[in-house]
Parts: structure tokens; C-alpha cells; sequence
């Protein structure tokens, strides 16, 4: 699922598991139509997965490259911030290693975040990744937002 920020003229996207709220057959038509929606519309993207879950780390992957085909890449792809989520669960828990996560977002040229939810571990550092990420690919002007000249 996906979760809308809105930050002034700038929607910051994450995703949420709230599929289990809807009925399974309209789930996947409510979803491919707001992710299309989101995906066509947002400036800046937060793409969510849980340490444990490789599944979920497939899932940034594939929703990575929508994005980049609906927004393109030319003159510079949006900014993305990928963030491990449950940071908190023992070291024997974690499916998805650190190290895979943190050089895929190089190679990606995106930001990374690991944090944890529940004890709101990290949680800023998403939003000032994704003002990082903003400034760096020049679709945002960080003084501007902040009041300096």
C-alpha cells in the first residue's frame, strides 16, 4: 500500500501493508490505480521494506523501476530514499544483509535509511535523506524551503 506525505508543494510517498483492510478482489485494482496515480504525480519517494521480509526487498526493486519508467530519468530520476524497516529485530532475524541494501542504493544513486518503526528509531533521518536526495538531483531548493537566501 501506499501512504501520501505532503510537505509543502512536495508529496513524499511510503508504503504501508494495508492491503489486509480491503477485499482481496478489489485490492489489486485499488492498488495498481492509487500506485499509478502516486507513481505519476509524487516528487519524491520513500520505498519501504522490512529487514526480514527478502520478499519486500524484491518489491522496492520492482516499484523502483516503475517509478523510474513513469517519471524517466532524463534530465535526473526522482528522489528516492530506500528504507529498511525493523532495525530493532535481533542480528539471527534480518534476510536482508545491510551491506546488499546499502550498495544497491549506491549503485542507484539513492538514499538509504535503515530505522525502526516501533521504537521510532531513525524515523527523521528518512525525511532529511529525502530533502538530501531532493537537493542533490536539483528538483528541490532546500533555502527556499527553510527560509534562508
Amino acid at each position: 500500500g501506499i501512504m501520501l506525505i505532503q510537505y509543502k508543494d512536495y508529496d513524499f510517498l511510503t508504503f504501508v501493508n494495508f492491503s489486509h483492510y480491503l477485499p482481496k478482489k478489489k485490492t489489486s485494482i485499488f492498488l495498481k490505480n492509487i500506485q499509478f496515480l502516486l507513481f505519476f504525480t509524487g516528487d519524491a519517494f520513500a520505498l519501504v521494506y522490512s529487514i526480514d521480509s527478502p520478499e519486500s526487498w524484491e518489491e522496492v526493486k520492482t516499484i523502483r523501476e516503475l517509478i523510474l519508467q513513469l517519471k524517466g530519468s532524463d534530465p535526473s530520476p526522482p528522489p528516492i530514499v530506500v528504507v529498511g524497516n525493523k532495525a530493532d529485530l535481533p542480528e539471527e532475524r534480518r534476510q536482508v544483509k545491510l551491506e546488499v541494501a546499502e550498495c544497491e542504493c549506491i549503485d542507484w544513486e539513492s538514499g538509504f535509511v535503515e530505522c525502526s518503526a516501533k521504537n521510532n528509531k531513525n524515523i527523521i533521518n528518512i525525511f532529511s535523506c529525502m530533502l538530501i536526495q531532493a537537493r542533490l538531483k536539483g528538483s528541490l531548493n532546500v533555502d527556499s524551503i527553510i527560509g534562508k537566501q
